[in-house]
């Protein structure tokens, strides 16, 4: 009996797993030896321990590429959540008698989806080849739908669940609004540590500071992380003379002050503060990163003395404009959103529609435009600054209306007026490496801890 169909006799149960959720989540994988499957052993916990032989995954396809290039998923298990990159790069040689000779073949997966199944849930089984554990690479031949394919899986993110600790204090107030609150996660670092604050995402109208993932490697690295609440854009009101995108923003600017503030009770090193946002906590990490500091130097009071001016910023899936015409130039006409950061109501528009309104009143908007968009207010001030957008192509891939908005073309135009400006910028997402840098935790660590 050949390995592929012994694997495939063998029952699977995926083990219970903290599951991260967001618009990345796109297969869910168990790894398991077949031998390990037969004496009953727990599935493999990590890439990192997996050796060439056979091997069963099992989850569900969340996400694939327009173009059929590849298809992206993660590797979930107990100890942690391992996103993937999986490139078709051969199918089983037509010829008679040779099921499992595995020919190269043009990266498509286009081939195969008379063999997708309709059920997201799937299996692979099949056998590993190679492993590359410094480039986070493996490859090997599986049994998909009946068919032999060759496929090469590439990590481009990963988070140890079980090594991130709980808040050491939770719901700490720094401003009088009900979600003017923050977490803290202590460092157990001796001395004055560096500080992260994090900003989550949820387009200003939603999301929690308790959505944090993937940060115990900055705490284990001498990090002390601050996740905050903010308040979301308020509903639109066209008269108003302060733009809904202004609360979220000013609250984090607000909440960066206070943290400084608490310096010497937190044992954090004031002058070595980042910041790490997500979607659009992205971008308002980086509004602090461009503007002018809102240090009041002559408030007799001690928050508003502090330097509202970070560090550094990692900004993942960052939306780097505000700007309607920058943002349909840079991202296509496909792009819908940011109106509601500005008060243009719905009025019974189609997201489309609405945003063609945006532009329209783009003249009497510029101002405020000007003033909260970080594309405009780059410049030599900005501190070094990493941008990534993970798996997502300079090509558009599904889900759409996550790629458009979360699109590498915000950072790629950023990326250009960084350059012109001096600014220290990197670039980072499926297509393309930084140089210098794996990853926005790197980053991060390798700043603040100038190493």
């Amino acid at each position: 009996m050949n390995i592929l169909t012994a694997a495939g006799e063998k029952s699977l149960t995926l083990r219970r797993c903290r599951i991260f959720l967001g618009v990345h989540l796109s297969l869910m994988l168990a790894i398991v030896s077949t031998e390990d499957s037969r004496a009953g052993v727990e599935p493999v916990c990590s890439p990192s321990e997996l050796a060439p032989g056979p091997v069963i995954l099992k989850g569900r396809i969340i996400h694939r590429a327009l173009n059929g290039a590849w298809l992206r998923f993660k590797l979930n298990s107990d100890k942690g959540l391992f996103t993937w990159r999986v490139t078709l790069t051969g199918i089983a040689s037509a010829r008679a008698g040779s099921p499992d000779i595995v020919v190269p073949c043009a990266p498509s997966w286009q081939d195969m989806r008379p063999s997708l199944p309709a059920d997201p849930d799937i299996v692979l089984s099949g056998c590993l080849k190679e492993i590359k554990r410094a480039e986070r690479e493996m490859a090997g031949c599986f049994n998909l739908g009946g068919k032999m394919v060759e496929l090469r899986f590439v990590e481009v993110e990963h988070c140890f669940y079980d090594e991130e600790p709980p808040p050491d204090l939770v719901d700490i107030k720094y401003g009088r609004y009900p979600r003017q609150t923050l977490d803290v996660y202590f460092s157990k670092a001796p001395g004055r540590t560096p500080a992260v604050i994090y900003i989550h995402g949820g387009a200003w109208i939603k999301g929690d500071k308790r959505d944090i993932h993937e940060y115990g490697e900055l705490i284990r690295s001498g990090i002390t992380i601050i996740s905050i609440n903010y308040r979301f854009c308020p509903p639109s009101n066209p008269a108003a003379a302060t733009p809904p995108v202004a609360y979220p923003m000013h609250d984090a600017a607000q909440a960066l002050q206070f943290v400084r503030s608490k310096a010497d009770e937190w044992n954090i090193d004031p002058c070595n503060v980042g910041l790490w946002g997500r979607s659009a906590g992205a971008c308002t990490a980086l509004w602090l990163a461009t503007h002018p500091d809102l240090a009041d130097a002559s408030s007799p009071e001690m928050i508003p003395r502090q330097s509202t001016r970070p560090s550094c910023v990692a900004a993942i899936f960052a939306q780097t404009t505000l700007d309607p015409l920058q943002m349909r130039a840079w991202v296509g006409r496909e792009l819908t959103y940011g109106p509601h950061a500005f008060g243009i109501s719905t009025g019974g528009l189609s997201a489309g529609g609405r945003f063609d309104r945006f532009i329209a009143e783009r003249t009497a908007l510029l101002p405020l435009i000007e003033e909260f968009s970080p594309a405009s207010l780059i410049g030599a001030h900005a501190p070094p600054i990493y941008l990534d957008y993970l798996d997502f192509t300079m090509e558009p891939s599904e889900p759409l209306d996550a790629y458009y908005v979360h699109s590498p073309r915000f950072g790629q135009g950023l990326a250009e007026l960084a350059k012109t400006a001096g600014v220290e910028c990197h670039l980072r997402y499926a297509d393309k490496k930084d140089a210098d840098y794996s990853g926005w935790k790197e980053f991060l660590i390798q700043k603040l801890k100038r190493m």
